[in-house]
């Protein structure tokens, strides 16, 4: 206990660390091995023990004692009285043996053993092996089912990678070496960078990391520090693949779009990687913000430090034994010493009567007409004892603070419900999972009845009650204090209306999914209402139905608004998708009052995922951009340009910008902080096309400094751009410069960075004699794959200290050292090799 403990503050502690300073941090990839190797120090530091002379803390000393031998002076019998039992976290008292005649105790001076106290570590033992094998279970229940689909489906071979198709609805996601998606959901150029992302998560094996999360969790179900740092992973992964995707040059825009489509309210389990919808906001404000430069390196190295000092500070200490202490020999015990044996104690007197919720009741008061009576109870007869040792007796903790007593076992309950009387009506909230932690099968439900429907509620002491309609009975056990209620709750199915579904065609259905049917009072009238108006649902689309709309009422009223505005009666799907996404009678009008008449259905829902509101319209009119079309301002909306932006680059001279200028500008990073620091860089009176190409490429103060200190100041934009696209940084010109080349022209030294000349390439050819070489003679041997292996290839056949020129030219045409040893007799000098190869003989 004490392991797992320390494992999870240590697992909490660098959460937080994480949360704190690197969660902001562009550097993802890092990200994903700190968040990995903090895992790992979480699990392992605690079973560490320190030396004695490192640790922070006093080590125990181990006394080893002897047991001394009896002595062979006492010849009389020692009767020693057991002990007074005592209350839990006191010291145990023995009573001593006494020269006094023992007195006769009556038997209302008997004193009562206390009950055993309760073992609490044991049953929380208990409980946490319980919760280790639920979710353990659980465990092997979600990688049994991708592994069954993996056998089942092995789905077409695409190199590194296979990709399976699905008829589902389901997000697309990736496990292992597989990829999931329906690709009848999606565009091709949607469809396309599903499979890039999902490539992506497969190439760096991400599942390893959410495996091992997930095992964190099962281990540490208990800690919330736990989940938190399993979504901290799954996070810090969508993070990582969004900027590898815009990395290999997919268009930002696009990609964001990409994101928009795919995200579904429909989630496939915790142990895959996979498109998600939560926090995509976040995804794409990361997507755009300013890449983190070196000097965020502190915060990552101080970890080590910390995981260290506790490591001295709270781990277990190597402990010292020392020299066992010499045994005093008991005095011998006189006779008068012996005492009596202690009879055993009277019987205990009965215990309160307890509550359902552990706490003491009070006695029976004796109301009119009931009589309560007791047996009598003859007092035991006395018995010779010692003077007894008081024992306190145990107190009940009952108090104000217990009013509300909840039914043993309703704190792990699967289904609960919190509930609000608010005038006639009351509101619940209904709460239910099959289990702590998976997505598919978790769920909340928000839900008002006439207060008169339910008769009278159980107020101040625990109740039932039930709601009924035609899918089923929800039996409802809780309390209500004033206009509060808490509880749980279980349902009952109605087989009648199972049947139904049957016969028109639907199927069965789970029991968690006829409770959906429930909360939306789905009927066999309201079936048949969808099927008259020309729906023909499926299996599927039903539960859709029951999830989106809250019965109904709400439906028809939806297709009376939209037969209002014009559009008539939408396909079913997209009547699911408008109630999805929220869009009102009254955003259509409002839409269409500010200018924006004869939007299709679906740019009402864009206009509504991406805050396209009349409110917006009308800011974005005012700040000069009038007669815009729809995407020009879903455009604007979607990359977070307000008037607040436009004003901004006014002040930074930029004014008079077209829409999509503004949001190129946005995309790329323009802001007031990024030419302040482009300014500091000596880049002033930059045009829009400069400052955006300069942020486009990460080139800042730092690394104009940097290029700098080596000898290239007072560049251009462009060069300063040029010099970071072709990898200049100061790790690799500083390696180039202990090399002792000459880096004067940086055209020269961007060449030697293209074609990849190292140290080691030029240390190689060095050993070998060539020390006078450029940088431009290794950027052409480089070119043309001359190695310092090539070269010394040429010397088994006799040819050494062969010109740079030369060994190039030798390379240009493929003459190879075997070519040579192939066609000694016809040729002398490198020149006749040469000739030879070049004529084919």
């Amino acid at each position: 206990m004490n392991y797992l403990l320390h494992a999870g503050l240590l697992l909490a502690a660098c959460f937080l660390y994480y949360w704190l300073l690197l969660r902001s941090e562009t550097h993802f990839r890092l990200n994903r091995w700190v968040l990995l190797a903090c895992l790992a120090g979480s699990l392992t530091l605690p079973l560490i023990t320190v030396p004695a002379a490192w640790s922070l803390k006093e080590a125990l000393v181990l006394k080893v004692e002897e047991t001394p031998e009896p002595s062979a002076s006492v010849t009389e019998t020692m009767i020693t009285p057991e002990p007074a039992i005592t209350s839990p976290g006191t010291s145990r008292v023995e009573a001593e043996p006494s020269s006094v005649e023992p007195a006769t105790a009556s038997a209302s001076e008997q004193v009562a053993p206390a009950a055993p106290p309760i073992d609490w570590l044991k049953i929380l033992r208990w409980v946490y092996l319980a919760g280790v094998l639920v979710f353990g279970l659980n465990f092997l229940l979600q990688l049994g089912q991708l592994l069954l689909r993996m056998i089942r489906y092995p789905g077409h071979d695409l190199g590194g990678f296979r990709l399976v198709e699905m008829h589902e609805d389901d997000a697309p996601y990736s496990f292992w070496n597989r990829i999931f998606l329906n690709p009848d959901r999606y565009d091709p150029d949607t469809f396309h960078q599903i499979v890039q992302h999902e490539q992506i998560h497969v190439g760096q094996k991400h599942s390893i990391d959410l495996l091992l999360a997930e095992l964190v969790v099962i281990v540490q179900w208990f800690n919330p520090f736990a989940w938190l740092y399993r979504s901290a992973i799954e996070h810090n992964l969508e993070f990582l693949t969004d900027a590898e995707m815009l990395r290999i040059g997919n268009d930002p825009e696009s990609y964001q779009l990409s994101l928009v489509k795919v995200a579904v309210p429909n989630f496939p389990n915790g142990l895959v990687a996979s498109y998600n919808q939560n926090f995509l906001e976040k995804r794409i404000t990361m997507m755009k913000s300013k890449k983190s430069s070196a000097r965020s390196g502190w915060k990552y190295l101080t970890i080590l430090p910390l995981l260290f000092f506790s490591m001295l500070q709270f781990n277990a200490v190597a402990q010292s034994p020392v020299a066992p202490v010499a045994p005093v020999p008991p005095a011998p015990v006189p006779a008068t010493m012996v005492t009596s044996p202690v009879p055993p104690p009277p019987p205990a007197a009965p215990l309160a009567e307890m509550d359902a919720s552990g706490l003491a009741l009070p006695a029976p008061a004796h109301s009119a007409g009931t009589v309560t009576t007791a047996a009598p109870v003859s007092p035991p007869a006395p018995v010779a004892a010692p003077a007894p040792v008081p024992v306190p007796s145990p107190v009940l903790n009952a108090g104000p603070a217990a009013k509300i007593a909840m039914p043993q076992g309703m704190e792990n309950s699967l289904n609960s419900w919190t509930a609000l009387i608010e005038g006639e009506d009351i509101c619940f909230n209904f709460m239910s999972r099959s289990n702590a932690y998976n997505n598919n099968y978790q769920w909340n439900s928000s839900r008002c009845f006439d207060l008169a429907e339910l008769g009278n509620l159980p107020r101040n002491a625990m109740g039932v009650f039930t709601i009924r309609r035609s899918s089923g009975t929800m039996t409802l056990k809780g309390i209500f204090e004033e206009n509060d209620g808490v509880g749980n709750f279980s349902f009952e199915e109605n087989p009648a209306f199972v049947e139904m579904l049957k016969k028109e065609g639907f199927g069965s259905y789970k029991e968690r999914e006829l409770l959906l049917f429930f909360m939306a009072d789905m009927s066999e009238e309201y079936v048949r209402y969808i099927k008259s108006l020309g729906y023909d649902p499926g299996h599927e689309d039903l539960l859709k139905l029951a999830i989106f709309y809250e019965d109904q009422g709400e439906f028809a009223e939806r297709l009376a608004s939209l037969k209002r505005l014009g559009y008539g009666q939408p396909g079913f799907d997209k009547m699911i998708e408008l109630e999805i996404h929220g869009v009102s009678e009254g955003l259509a009008k409002a839409l269409a009052g500010a200018g924006f008449k004869d939007l299709s259905l679906q740019e009402l829902i864009e206009a509504k995922i991406h805050g396209i509101s009349p409110q917006y319209i009308d800011r974005m009119a005012k700040a000069g951009f009038t007669n815009l079309s729809f995407d020009q301002m879903k455009n604007m909306a979607i990359h977070g340009v307000n008037p607040a932006y436009v004003d901004e680059l006014k002040a930074l001279g930029y004014g008079g910008l077209s829409a999509s200028e503004i949001v190129n500008a946005k995309i790329h990073g323009v802001t007031v902080s990024g030419i302040a620091d482009l300014k500091q860089a000596g880049f002033t009176n930059l045009s829009l096309e400069e400052a955006k190409n300069l942020r486009i490429h990460g080139v800042d103060a730092e690394f104009v400094s940097m290029l700098a200190e080596f000898g290239f100041a007072n560049l251009s934009p462009q060069e300063a751009t040029n010099a970071k696209i072709h990898g200049l940084s100061r790790s690799r010109l500083t390696a180039l410069k202990r090399a002792g080349l000459d880096m004067s022209d940086l055209d020269e030294v961007k060449s030697a960075m293209i074609h990849g000349v190292s140290p080691d390439l030029v240390s190689g050819f060095r050993n070998m004699g060539y020390t006078d070489l450029t940088l431009q003679e290794f950027v052409n041997a480089r070119i043309h794959g001359v190695s310092p292996e090539y070269a010394a290839s040429f010397r088994e056949v006799g040819f050494k200290d062969i010109p740079m020129k030369t060994l190039v030219n030798l390379r240009i045409h493929g003459v190879t050292a075997d070519f040579i040893k192939a066609r000694r007799d016809k040729g002398e000098t490198l020149r006749d090799f040469i000739n030879l190869k070049i004529h084919g003989r």
